[in-house]
């Protein structure tokens, strides 16, 4: 499951599975106060902008042994 965090409001939102590839983008910007760099990802969805808290995809990972 995906989960979404609307970029004005805040308000959180979910979509069952994940979200498809290539349909988020990311942002860069630089905190002057922080004196840091930072990026988030984003997606598109119903012409309102949202930023990807979790994109639903699962890692596995593969042992080898």
């Amino acid at each position: 499951m995906a989960v979404l965090e609307h970029i004005q409001t805040g308000e959180r939102r979910e979509i069952d599975g994940e979200l498809p590839f290539g349909a988020s983008y990311v942002v860069e910007g630089y905190d002057e106060e922080n004196d840091e760099l930072w990026e988030e990802e984003r997606v598109d969805l119903d012409g309102e902008t949202y930023i990807v808290i979790d994109d639903g995809v699962e890692m596995t990972s593969v042992r080898n042994g």
